[in-house]
């Protein structure tokens, strides 16, 4: 019952376009740094917004930051995901550190992808 109720209590909410929308304001007005501060205002300025520091931190970080290329993976980005998986292995953050403009989540689930592919035409 403990895993239930803990399930239930954490449980996954998508973020809505009007919540990105309020979280680039916020970070444009106090920085990429002040993730507390900003989860409190965010939650100030739309009250049923309820997010943590970390989820902002990680929504910013991962998905809405302009400078994350979003455009689909070359051929090169896929080999040199493929040399740099064989060297890192699934240290994504890593990886994503040396492409520089991807998150840590695209690099992952494009190598997933490539794998998939890979097999689906074996």
């Amino acid at each position: 019952q403990h895993s239930m109720q803990h399930q239930e209590k954490h449980k996954r909410i998508k973020w809505k376009k009007k919540e990105d929308s309020a979280l680039r304001e916020m970070v444009s007005k106090y920085g990429c740094k002040n993730w507390g501060v900003i989860a409190t205002c965010l939650h100030e300025k739309a009250p049923p917004i309820s997010k943590t520091s970390k989820q902002c931190r990680e929504r910013w970080t991962n998905f809405l930051q302009p400078a994350l290329t979003k455009r689909p993976f070359s051929k090169d980005e896929e080999v040199r995901l493929l040399v740099l998986h064989s060297i890192f292995q699934r240290r994504w953050s890593s990886i994503s550190r040396i492409e520089g403009n991807r998150s840590h989540i695209s690099m992952k689930n494009a190598f997933y992808n490539i794998i998939r592919r890979v097999i689906k035409n074996a």
